[in-house]
């Protein structure tokens, strides 16, 4: 799990704040986080990607994406972070946010989202070529 946050968490007129959880608790698998939140929303009538539109009818609002790399959340991190209820979709690190010299305000915190990374599985082998 990785915490983040929208651009909107940072000290200018564009940037307002941050969550970053400092609970000593386990919290809950995202998943479950994410569908709790989405339950209760469809039960008081609202979902997250049903956001108003525009007088020209373009939409009020953009999916989630990080600001720094320009690459879209997919799968369950955009609903994590459409449930957020920012509505600037622009996210980025804490680290990402520091290493452009942007300050974040005091007592915000993030937001917690999957960072899955793949890799090949490479067997250890000895001098001869064999595995260990």
């Amino acid at each position: 799990m990785v915490p983040i946050m929208p651009m909107s968490f940072l000290k200018t007129k564009l940037y307002r704040r941050i969550r970053m959880s400092t609970k000593t608790e386990t919290p809950k698998a995202l998943h479950v986080q994410v569908a709790e939140k989405l339950i209760e929303q469809l039960k008081a009538g609202t979902a997250p990607w049903q956001k108003p539109w525009s007088a020209a009818g373009s939409p009020a609002f953009q999916l989630p994406y990080n600001v720094i790399s320009g690459n879209r959340y997919k799968g369950i991190n955009t609903f994590s972070l459409l449930l957020a209820g920012y509505d600037d979709p622009r996210w980025m690190t804490y680290n990402q946010a520091a290493s452009k010299d942007w300050q974040v305000k005091k007592g915000e915190h993030g937001t917690t989202i999957q960072y899955v990374r793949f890799y090949d599985e490479q067997t250890k082998r000895d001098q001869h070529g064999q595995p260990i």
